[in-house]
């Protein structure tokens, strides 16, 4: 089988114009098709997306640490914050804290490089809770075949690859700003009441 490059702008356009509400879809578009399950391992919080949140997931791993600051600086110059689960301790299990943050984040940033399996877990979580999810990886080969179909940013793990990096993701992260209008955002967030009479806006 001929692999021809000129033809990935055409496809390229193609997928743009068929999924033209790009700004509403990160790695899919969503199913038409609702439904209501309980998950038996993991307890459903009492949490509401928080429209700031980015969560991130990826190996637990020293040399990972200056990827998870170009992911960060990327998040900040959105108004957004990132966490991933090693910056939290609330519950007794590790994988709880995991199942809350991503249920509570806006968007969920995978990096599959490694082939780390907790990293494809918990990708398979994000996309059944129907998260934003944007993969990032250093070699395309280790993005599962199954998720192929879906667009990674790849990156080089050096200072010049991190820095394109945050450009790439800030670029990306861009449509989920807090100061940018979300009109499908759920929950949508509840104003809260004036204190008093000089806070009533005009």
């Amino acid at each position: 089988m001929s692999v021809n490059p000129s033809a990935l702008p055409v496809i390229e356009s193609y997928v743009d114009q068929k999924f033209s509400g790009e700004g509403q879809y990160v790695s899919a578009r969503p199913s038409e098709r609702k439904i209501t399950f309980a998950p038996n391992v993991f307890q459903v919080p009492e949490a509401n997306v928080e429209l700031d949140l980015v969560a991130v997931m990826m190996p637990f791993s020293k040399e990972f640490d200056p990827v998870y600051a170009a992911i960060g600086r990327a998040c900040g110059a959105n108004s957004l914050r990132c966490l991933r689960a090693d910056n939290i301790w609330d519950e007794p299990t590790i994988i709880q804290d995991i199942f809350n943050l991503i249920f509570r984040a806006q968007v969920i940033v995978v990096d599959f490089s490694g082939r780390n399996a907790n990293v494809m877990y918990e990708t398979g979580i994000a996309h059944t809770l129907g998260e934003h999810v944007v993969p990032i990886t250093q070699s395309l080969d280790d993005v599962p075949f199954d998720m192929r179909h879906h667009r990674a940013q790849k990156y080089l793990p050096n200072s010049e690859g991190l820095t394109a990096l945050g450009q790439a993701l800030a670029a990306k992260l861009k449509q989920f700003s807090v100061s940018a209008p979300k009109p499908n955002a759920w929950p949508f967030p509840t104003p809260a009441p004036p204190s008093s009479d000089d806070d009533i806006p005009f």
